[in-house]
């Protein structure tokens, strides 16, 4: 009994999951040169996003829980100062996902590169890497 409510459970879970084949994805690929106009170039992740657990009243899992949300904010503005966002392609990544966003990339990295100045993304990684390690 316990594994058919793990199958469901798990099947539920991943069948919830956005994937590449949601044709709004493709219109989004073809778009990169819209992107590159409004000055947004989209920053590709996928999986959950993490989320500390919080018990109900426990001071130490409030603060935890808002460094995390701080930190995470300031790793979202430091994304918008070099023009990027996020955007989650969703819990599974398949083959067709990683062609896409390689050719979304592709067609925006002239972009970047002439918007941020060389080594960009090391200076960017730098960033972010100072607020996650405090």
């Amino acid at each position: 009994m316990r594994n058919i409510v793990f199958i469901i459970i798990f099947s539920v879970f991943f069948l919830n999951c956005a994937t590449i084949k949601d044709p709004s994805f493709k219109e989004i690929l073809d778009n990169a040169q819209h992107d590159i106009k409004v000055d947004s170039i989209k920053s590709f992740t996928s999986g959950l996003p993490f989320i500390p657990p919080v018990r109900v009243n426990n001071l130490d899992d409030i603060k935890r829980y808002n460094e995390f949300i701080n930190k995470n904010e300031k790793v979202n503005t430091i994304f918008s100062k070099y023009g990027l966002y996020k955007y989650n392609l969703g819990c599974v990544i398949d083959n067709q996902t990683k062609i896409l966003s390689k050719k979304y990339n592709k067609a925006t990295k002239d972009y970047l590169l002439q918007r941020n100045g060389k080594n960009w993304e090391q200076k960017m990684k730098k960033q972010i890497d100072s607020i996650i390690n405090k």
